[in-house]
């Protein structure tokens, strides 16, 4: 079994939390990229969660492995655990703004809407 302090650091150093744009609204995402050589830790991370898929990619040298969440009941998951293990660095803020953005969606609220955009302009700004 991983430590979930362990996960919570690799968050910190490697991890992401952001969304994308389409026609059926916005999608939101957790991620944890790095090299081919972590497949494994990945793997073990995404069993630690129980939730997203481990996705390999890149070349050669250049070849990398990500770990993403994106289904909305896995989200709440990942909610939890960086609530009971918290960043301790500048990832906490991208997070909060992530976090509500995820509370949003899953309320399913019309009025939510404008809220969630206007999360999202605050988050692009949170992960430059």
């Amino acid at each position: 079994m991983i430590n979930p302090n362990f996960v919570t650091g690799l968050a910190e150093w490697a991890g992401s939390f952001t969304f994308s744009r389409g026609k059926g609204g916005i999608t939101l995402y957790f991620g944890i990229r790095s090299s081919v050589g972590d497949l494994t830790l990945l793997t073990k991370v995404r069993d630690y969660f129980r939730a997203g898929k481990v996705y390999r990619g890149g070349r050669g040298s250049q070849q990398w492995v990500y770990f993403r969440v994106n289904r909305l009941g896995d989200l709440i998951k990942i909610v939890a655990h960086f609530n009971q293990y918290p960043f301790q660095g500048v990832k906490q803020r991208a997070f909060l703004t992530w976090k509500d953005m995820v509370l949003c969606k899953r309320r399913k609220l019309p009025n939510d809407q404008p809220k969630l955009v206007s999360l999202s302009q605050e988050l692009s700004k949170r992960n430059r």
